[in-house]
């Protein structure tokens, strides 16, 4: 897994898989890096929170082939940051909201999820 900087500013990487088989080769696992800054479940503007829901989207479905998955996932947030940060419990709700119907049918198929937090120029956190 690898990091990417948009202008400077603060990441994200998402990795998902099944935790069982069969998978068809064109599903999971996958990763993305949605464009922008993350936004926290505790954003209280509407329209920033709907954007950033459609960019995981985007990006997710960008690199996804395949049905909805209907079996127990694993995910994996990899949190980039510069400066200020955002707490992670209040990041995961919103990516996982986003990926209903599209990656999986329904977030509680989540049953395995690891939250990474670094802060840029660090590497502390690994």
């Amino acid at each position: 897994m690898q990091a990417a900087s948009h202008d400077g500013l603060q990441t994200c990487i998402y990795s998902l898989d099944r935790l069982e088989s069969p998978v068809p080769a064109s599903s999971l696992p996958i990763e993305f890096i949605p464009p922008g800054l993350p936004v926290s479940q505790q954003c209280r503007r509407p329209p920033t929170m709907e954007a950033w829901i459609s960019a995981v989207r985007s990006a997710a479905a960008a690199g996804f082939g395949g049905e909805p998955a209907k079996e127990p996932i694993s995910m994996e947030i990899w949190y980039f940051y510069l400066e200020n940060s955002i707490d992670l419990d209040n990041l995961a709700k919103p990516i996982c909201d986003a990926l209903k119907k599209l990656v999986y049918e329904d977030d509680r198929q989540i049953v395995e999820l690891h939250l990474r937090k670094i802060r840029l120029g660090t590497f502390d956190a690994l």
